[in-house]
């Protein structure tokens, strides 16, 4: 083990898909810590979690139940335990248990001879409220565990979410997490507070939020001997077990589709939480939206309802509705539903070094000893790590991934040791399925890339004063467009699906006696099209990565300040800029931006920091310039180990 862990922004239970991951102890500072695992497949009511001690049998019951898939587990100083969990369906039928998470060991924060250390009191923050009204604030202690002093400051990514009573102190101190439902339908809400250190070398640490809104209650006043209702947010009086009480599993569901794709369906529960027969009926309040059944019976047990939605005609977009359960006589419940619509690409393919095709960018690196390793990502963390299967020659360097052969999962291009060749390699997670070798004849290789939006990507290359494109089927080149001209002597310095429909621009720089100049461009028969001019950046400002960096993954440039660690973003539209906003970043001393790419799969371009050349390696995610979570990939990296991500 290395350290006690720096960030803790989430504890992924490791689920193996292919050689599991040696088991080391995650130290974590204090007495609580906040544990999350990739959903199971499938309408799932609930997990079970067990709390396993060292060398003990699993308990026969479980420890705790969660209805998400994370839980918060405490403990005392010294306590060591693994986590296994396993998914209930409605009728509590119960699925088979998940491999045990890594070793996690509660510790006493570091000597006061020690750099400062943020702790805060909680990670996960719930809060209810009846809309239109405030949630009753959430009170967080901070405190430094480390030695020295530490100043810190907090920030929330929610227009409903309220902080205070100071967003800005030192430790130790406190923050109040709040929420104000006006405006808000019934539903679920999700948002997230980051606390930062100032001057701390530490990295900000992320509060989950989750805000339930209810329907309004009503107490009824007796006037002339008719019931007029009268809004009152107080409590709805104590049920008798004797009468039918209506209850759903949950306030709200979230649904994704790509246009003219329909999503897989979701479902909720419908239970009598009181007494007698309850009978219920179920309506949609969208047409888009279906549910199946429409009306049923409860005796107590919960009664899976399956929504549907028909997203064929719907424009990309987000779009909001509910769904009403009523019975007889009792209060009504509402199920928010937001679905977001993504727009669609006749042949979407897969994001770069998605080696085993579900939707994470995974990690390729070679130890001091010249040994190749894979790390599979999935949601929260690694899932799995194992040697590359086969090693390239001695001296190859990778020089990008893409999808050649359209199979949703990312391949990788090498060049041979003396630049003369590629080495062309189809993957299968962290082995080859096929591999060719293929002379440049004098070319060399610009950009790999989707450039006509068959979902297999493309080999640009300079031919020595113009271009050729190597339109790919795998190892195989379906065709070459040579004499492609207008580059001029601009050079390549990443690519950006501009139009969001699966075609591929360029960026472009440029030598300028006042600095680099840059431009869009795109492809066009044997043209290059120039798109629009960049403006010419910031002085000390230096091209980071190109791709979905934008809010929602529009697509975006990301620079960077190496004096100052200070991260920028240009979001793009078709023809311009629309907009420029420093992230909510600053890399502290001793970090180091390793990587970009997908690595969390919400398809938004995410950065991969180093802390020295031994230390954590963590995985940031942003939407737009709003840090929205992360996770942490190792605590220890050994040292002289190379990330071959590009």
């Amino acid at each position: 083990m290395g350290g006690v862990r720096r960030l803790i922004l989430a504890f992924a239970i490791l689920v193996a898909t292919a050689a599991a991951m040696p088991a080391r102890a995650v130290d974590v500072v204090g007495t609580s810590a906040r544990l999350r695992w990739a959903p199971a497949s499938g309408p799932v009511a609930a997990y079970a979690v067990w709390m396993i001690r060292p060398n003990g049998p699993p308990p026969s019951t479980p420890s705790m139940a969660s209805l998400t898939n994370a839980v918060t587990v405490s403990g005392a100083i010294g306590d060591t335990f693994q986590v296994q969990v396993a998914a209930l369906d409605a009728h509590g039928i119960m699925g088979p248990r998940s491999p045990l998470s890594v070793p996690i060991r509660f510790v006493a924060a570091p000597g006061p001879g020690s750099a400062p250390l943020l702790v805060l009191s909680a990670q996960s923050v719930s809060l209810s409220a009846r809309r239109g009204s405030a949630a009753a604030p959430v009170r967080i202690q901070i405190s430094n565990g480390g030695g020295g002093s530490l100043s810190w400051t907090a920030r929330g990514f929610a227009s409903w979410l309220v902080l205070g009573p100071a967003t800005a102190g030192s430790a130790p101190g406190s923050l109040e997490i709040g929420a104000s439902s006006w405006g808000l339908k019934p539903g679920a809400y999700h948002a997230t507070v980051s606390v930062s250190p100032s001057g701390s070398g530490t990295l900000p640490q992320t509060i989950e939020v989750t805000l339930l809104v209810g329907e309004r209650s009503h107490n009824y006043n007796i006037r002339r001997g008719a019931a007029q209702p009268s809004p009152s947010t107080s409590p709805p009086p104590a049920t008798s077990a004797s009468v039918a009480q209506l209850q759903v599993s949950t306030l709200g569901l979230s649904v994704a589709a790509t246009g003219g794709k329909t999503p897989p369906a979701q479902s909720f529960t419908v239970r009598n939480a009181g007494g007698g027969t309850l009978r219920y009926q179920i309506a949609p309040q969208a047409s888009w939206l279906a549910v199946s059944p429409a009306s049923g019976s409860s005796q107590g047990e919960a009664d899976p309802i399956q929504v549907g939605v028909a997203s064929a005609g719907l424009a990309a977009g987000t779009y909001r509705s509910s769904i009403l359960v009523t019975a007889p006589g009792l209060p009504s419940a509402s199920v928010a539903v937001t679905l977001v619509i993504g727009r669609s690409q006749e042949h979407p393919s897969a994001q770069p070094y998605d080696l085993d095709g579900d939707g994470h960018a995974d990690l390729l690196s070679r130890d001091a000893s010249g040994v190749y390793q894979v790390t599979l990502l999935g949601d929260g963390g690694p899932i799995a790590q194992t040697p590359l299967a086969t090693a390239p020659p001695a001296g190859a360097t990778l020089l990008g991934s893409g999808d050649l052969d359209g199979d949703g999962k990312a391949d990788l291009v090498w060049s041979d040791p003396g630049g003369g060749a590629l080495e062309l390699w189809l993957m299968n997670g962290a082995a080859p399925s096929a591999t060719r070798t293929v002379a440049l004849g004098g070319r060399s290789l610009l950009a790999v890339a989707d450039f006509d939006g068959d979902g297999k990507a493309d080999l640009l290359l300079d031919a020595g004063g113009a271009l050729e494109l190597w339109r790919m089927n795998g190892l195989q080149t379906a065709a070459i467009t040579s004499g492609i001209t207008g580059l001029g002597s601009a050079h390549v310095v990443g690519t950006v699906d501009l139009d969001q429909d699966g075609r591929a621009s360029l960026v472009l720089a440029s030598a300028d006696p006042s600095g680099s100049r840059y431009a869009v461009a795109s492809l066009a028969g044997t043209q290059l099209v120039p798109r629009f001019a960049l403006p010419t950046p910031a002085p000390n400002l230096v091209f980071v990565t190109s791709g979905p960096c934008g809010a929602a993954g529009a697509a975006g440039i990301l620079w960077r300040n190496p004096l100052t660690g200070q991260l920028a973003l240009w979001s793009l539209g078709r023809g311009r800029i629309v907009g420029q906003e420093n992230l909510d970043l600053t890399l502290p001393a001793g970090w180091q931006l390793a990587a970009t790419g997908d690595f969390s799969g919400d398809g938004r371009t995410d950065l991969l920091l180093r802390n020295g050349s031994g230390g954590a390696l963590v995985v940031v995610a942003f939407d737009g310039p709003s840090m929205v979570g992360g996770f942490q990939v190792a605590d220890a990296l050994p040292a002289g180990l190379q990330i071959l991500n590009r």
